[in-house]
Formats: structure tokens, sequence, C-alpha cells
């Protein structure tokens, strides 16, 4: 699915930069344009410049700028598609979606990665809700008073214990096996073969302030001598560790 380019630009004008930008870095203004200290470089004299008239941000110190979106970007670390997201709601706009008919290989790296994030979501949490594979995981959550509700709205999930079953499940849906190992969800022997980083771990998805899933959090069932009890996502391009905080898409 896409945003229009239309409701793109709708939610552009009705954006004033200044009012975002203030939000993390401290303007004053100075002519026509507000100055503050670049919040993407160490500097004791502002050199970076918000222009309203314009609606773009521009730093003459280590030349970033571009418009509030771009900001968004580069100071959360998140997607366009997160961006947009998020200025809608700050406009108080509805978000209209439409059919995505772009080639895989259109597709910009990181939304290629938010998509296997998804997708091995929503492996993990079938595992973990299905009859049968999924029972005795469940049981664990059902021992803790967790409730099926609280599974689902929290993504919750299981990793089958077999070390290749999620590399087979990444095979049949044509995931890139090479952006799999880059995330974290598959690893390699020394002989080459891969092999299920969360195998046999209950699996907490860890999702971005607007909603997106950009790590998995692991937790061992049965503890096997030299097997860490928990497993986290390694640093990628769509998560730092700094920037996220469990649980703060739901408040």
């Amino acid at each position: 699915m896409r945003i229009p380019e239309n409701k793109i630009e709708e939610i552009r004008l009705a954006t004033n930069i200044v009012d975002v930008i203030s939000e993390v870095v401290q303007l004053r203004k100075r002519g026509r344009n507000y100055i503050g200290l670049c919040p993407f470089h160490n500097e004791k004299t502002p050199s970076f410049t918000v222009s309203e008239d314009k609606q773009i941000f521009h730093c003459f110190g280590c030349h970033t700028g571009g418009n509030a979106f771009k900001f968004l970007m580069d100071y959360g670390k998140i997607s366009f598609i997160e961006s947009v997201q998020e200025l809608a709601e700050k406009a108080g706009i509805h978000l209209d979606y439409e059919e995505d008919t772009s080639k895989p290989e259109e597709q910009s790296e990181q939304e290629i990665l938010y998509d296997i994030n998804h997708t091995s979501g929503r492996y993990f949490s079938d595992n973990l809700l299905n009859p049968g594979e999924g029972d005795y995981a469940r049981s664990y959550f059902e021992n803790r008073k967790i409730k099926i509700k609280t599974m689902r709205e929290f993504g919750l999930g299981y990793a089958l214990p077999e070390r290749s079953s999620f590399v087979e499940f990444a095979r049949s849906k044509n995931i890139d096996l090479e952006k799999a190992l880059h995330l974290g969800l598959i690893g390699r022997y020394n002989d080459g073969r891969l092999y299920d980083k969360f195998a046999g771990r209950i699996i907490f998805p860890i999702f971005s302030p607007n909603g997106r899933v950009v790590a998995f959090a692991g937790r061992i069932l049965e503890k096997k001598e030299g097997t860490a009890k928990y497993l986290n996502s390694p640093e990628s391009q769509i998560y730092f560790k700094s920037w996220v905080l469990y649980g703060l898409s739901y408040a």
C-alpha cells in the first residue's frame, strides 16, 4: 500500500516546518528566518537555519537540509512513510492508501526491510496462535495471566524450535536472505548453511513510534547450556536502540 501524492502534498501544505523543528530545536527569529544549534552535529555557534517562507531547513555547518519530511526522517531515523504518517497525525489529516503497483526492486531499501519484519512478525504470531505447534508457547503466556487478546494486540509470537523453520518460510515467501541476515532473523554457519536465530523462543516485536516492526526480542523457553536466555535483533538501517522504547507506539 502507498500514500497518494496528492495526500502527501496536502500534508506538506498543512505543516509549518518551524513548529515541527521547534519541538526539538530551540529556534530564535533572525530577520525572515529562524536559527538554532544544529541537531545533527556539535556546534557552539548556530549555523542551522529554518525558512518559514520556503518551508525548508539548512545547516551551513554540516550541509544537511530539506523539508519537514526530511527533517523527521534524519532526526528520528525513520522512513519517509513514517514521517508522512507522523505529520498527518499532527495536522489531523486522515490518510488514504492505495495499492502499490511498484516492483520490489523499485522499493527503497528501508521499505524492503520493514516488509521483511512485518512478514516475519505475522509468521511468529501465527505460530503462537495456531493450535498444536503454539500450545507450548501459549501456555507460557497464559501461566502469566496474559490473554489471547493481549497476545494479538502486542503481536507476540513464537519461533518454532527447528533450526530451519524460518529459513524455509523465508524462502517460500521469496524473502531476500541476505537482508534477513542483516536484520538478525537468520544466521550463517561457517560452512555457509543458514539457520534460524530465534529458534525455540517466544517473540516480542519491537515497534517504531508509528507502529512499524523494526526489530524482535526473543526469550528462550527451554534453557540450554551455552544459549543466551534473551536474544535481541542487532541494530540495522531501520532499528536504532537509542531511538526506540518498547511499547511507546501503544502509548
